[in-house]
């Protein structure tokens, strides 16, 4: 058994997890990675219906992207306000796929050392979403494709 009561670790274990087809223990395990910056606003509880738009946070590259927004169909069923963050050269053609949610580019912020990390701050502050989710969480939250991971 695999000590993941570190969330480094977590994130390996999660990958072995999903490896030997144990997808609910690596989606579980999946939702513990870390490395948000300091401004979005709190994790979305499906729990409770959003006081205003849940901002979905681009975390991976380009191709990524469309594999984890081939759930946001799912997601709307539950959430029909959007705000989907993406690279900058996916939002003109996110925003024609699906035309009632909102899509931005994603913005980094410099943090020394030729480091860089997501910036929230200016989007929170302009469209003012109530919660967020990370897109890598799309398919496990929705459990679309349990059969085995959107990798």
């Amino acid at each position: 058994m695999i000590d993941d009561a570190l969330d480094s670790v977590a994130i390996v274990a999660s990958e072995s997890a999903f490896a030997i087809g144990d997808t609910a223990r690596g989606w579980s395990l999946c939702e513990r990675r870390a490395g948000l910056p300091d401004g979005p606003p709190p994790a979305w509880d499906r729990g409770a219906p959003p006081s205003g738009p849940v901002l979905v946070c681009s975390e991976q590259g380009v191709g990524d992207e469309f594999i984890f927004l081939s759930c946001l169909p799912d997601l709307l069923h539950t959430v029909p306000d959007v705000i989907v963050e993406c690279d900058t050269r996916n939002v003109a053609l996110s925003q024609r796929s699906f035309p009632a949610s909102q899509f931005v580019a994603r913005t980094t912020t410099e943090t020394g050392w030729g480091c860089c990390a997501w910036n929230y701050h200016y989007l929170v502050a302009e469209r003012g979403p109530s919660a967020h989710l990370l897109s890598g969480s799309l398919p496990g939250l929705l459990g679309v494709g349990l059969a085995r991971p959107a990798l």
